[in-house]
């Protein structure tokens, strides 16, 4: 006498789970990627912001901007911004170097950066020639506004990579048009 099974047997369910396992590795690192990718065009988005703002600060003053205070760009300092892990006020924004969001940003006299971190709960690591404010590791990537590139002239925006041979090697390449450096890729504005 046969008896009416209903159900799945072991080998179907391992089927599915394979099957399963097998998109999730495929598709999660893409998601991972679009989700930098959409960071990274948050921080390239500031940055013009902020470039743009340094421009007409450079125009009327002839000097290039050393802090946040001189431009005439707001952001919600409550939300976005932090020095040393404080929330910025017009104090800290005299400073030139600042973190907005998931970028470090910095003023130097011939450009501004904006690195990406990632904020964590140990100290902070100097890469780049600065210390990170507040406690944050270094992603691996930069975005760079020239006001004057040694090769490319006036107003240039590049990504950079400042640890090679890492997860961030395709960003910069994916998102320049012409690597101009070493490690350095031509944005267009």
């Amino acid at each position: 006498m046969l008896k009416n099974k209903s159900g799945f047997t072991l080998m179907e369910l391992l089927g599915v789970v394979l099957i399963l396992a097998i998109l999730t590795s495929i598709a999660l690192p893409q998601y991972r990627r679009s989700l930098e990718r959409a960071k990274a065009m948050e921080g390239i988005m500031t940055l013009k912001s902020v470039a743009d703002a340094a421009k007409r600060y450079k125009a009327a003053t002839s000097e290039a901007p050393t802090g946040f205070n001189q431009l005439d760009v707001q952001f919600d300092t409550n939300k976005f911004c932090s020095v040393n892990g404080e929330f910025c006020n017009a104090e800290l924004l005299n400073l030139h170097q600042i973190r907005i969001n998931n970028f470090k940003f910095q003023f130097e006299p011939d450009k501004i950066s904006a690195c990406a971190v990632v904020v964590t709960t140990e100290g902070s690591v100097g890469n780049y020639g600065v210390e990170f404010l507040g406690t944050a590791e270094d992603k691996g990537y930069c975005f760079l506004f020239y006001y004057n590139h040694p090769t490319q002239g006036r107003d240039t925006m590049t990504c950079k990579l400042i640890t090679t041979g890492g997860k961030y090697d395709w960003l910069c390449e994916g998102l320049g048009t012409e690597e101009v450096g070493t490690d350095e890729w031509l944005i267009d504005g």
